[in-house]
Order: C-alpha cells, then sequence, then structure tokens
C-alpha cells in the first residue's frame, strides 16, 4: 500500500515558524498594535497566495506589500534587508521532527510505500524533505521526486483532487 504523508505540521513545526515570522513582523512595523497588523498582513497574504501561490518568496512579497500598504510608501533598501533576515527561517536548511515521527514512520514503512507531500515551491519543499536525512531515506525514493510539490495553488488544488480520485478508485476496486 503506499501511503501519501503531508509533511507539514504533520512531521514537523511549519505554521509555528510562519506565526514567529508573522508576529516579529508585526511588532517590528507595529510595535502598539502587533494583533491588528498581523489580520491585515494575513489578508494580503491570501492575496498573494492566490496570484504567486504558496512559498517563501510569496511570503516574503506578502510582507513587502504588507508593509507598503501599511506605510502608504515603497519599502526601502533597509527594509528589504529587515524582511529579507525575517524570512530567513523558510530557507529550510534543517527541520526538527515532532515527537513519535520517527519509530512512527519506521513502523509504517515497514508495510507501506512512503510518499512526502510538501505544498509550496519545488525548491523549498525539497530542501525541507532533504534536510531531515532521515525522512529522506523513508521515501520511496531519496530524489526529490519524493517531495510533491506545486507552484501555484491552483496546481496544487488540482493535484490533490487527482490524488483523492485516483485512491477513492483503488479503495473501490477492493471493495473498500
Amino acid at each position: 500500500m503506499t501511503l501519501l504523508i503531508d509533511a507539514d505540521d504533520t512531521l514537523w513545526e511549519n505554521i509555528r515558524v510562519f506565526n514567529d515570522v508573522n508576529l516579529a513582523f508585526a511588532e517590528w512595523v507595529a510595535p502598539h498594535a502587533p494583533g491588528e497588523l498581523i489580520e491585515f498582513a494575513d489578508a494580503i497574504q491570501r492575496e498573494m497566495v492566490g496570484v504567486h501561490g504558496y512559498g517563501a518568496a510569496t511570503f516574503r512579497l506578502s510582507l513587502l506589500e504588507s508593509l507598503r500598504r501599511h506605510r502608504g510608501s515603497e519599502p526601502d533598501h533597509d527594509d528589504h534587508a529587515r524582511v529579507n533576515q525575517l524570512v530567513e527561517p523558510f530557507r529550510w536548511n534543517s527541520v526538527d521532527l515532532l515527537p513519535q515521527v520517527e519509530p512512527t514512520l519506521v513502523a509504517l514503512r515497514e508495510r507501506n510505500e512512503l510518499v512526502l507531500m510538501t505544498k509550496g515551491a519545488q525548491d523549498g519543499g525539497t530542501r525541507k524533505v532533504m534536510s531531515q536525512r532521515t525522512i529522506a531515506c523513508w521515501c520511496s525514493t531519496l530524489s526529490p521526486s519524493c517531495c510533491i510539490t506545486s507552484e501555484s495553488a491552483a496546481a496544487e488544488v488540482a493535484l490533490a483532487d487527482e490524488i483523492l480520485q485516483e485512491a477513492h478508485g483503488a479503495l473501490a476496486a477492493l471493495g473498500w
């Protein structure tokens, strides 16, 4: 059997990194009202994802656009440098596995082929998977193809729908 595993927030924390960066951004830009700025920036991030898809580059653009709209002026060189510093964790040079991930994957791998999935740009998803070599070795191959990603939200939804339709068809053929 093949098991598809969503890596982000299943094998390692992902949303915490986004939340930490959003909070640091909001505290920098609006130290007296960070919660309001986070809501403002979240709306812009959703807008940007709809246009550019998921990934670190889109998140960076969203922060810069949030800064531009909040201030009413273009971000300067120092602003760009600060945003670049804030998004550095999204280079995903390493990830920390959540508790019990390793023994769970060992047990699952004994009887199943494991395929990891993550959203976002191909390079970021591959870096996350390959930075955690113990995870990479449980993929069906050691190649970056074990990390299924998409460049846009629309392509991601289409891929997920296609995978689910195939899975439903396979289960129906087995009488499930």
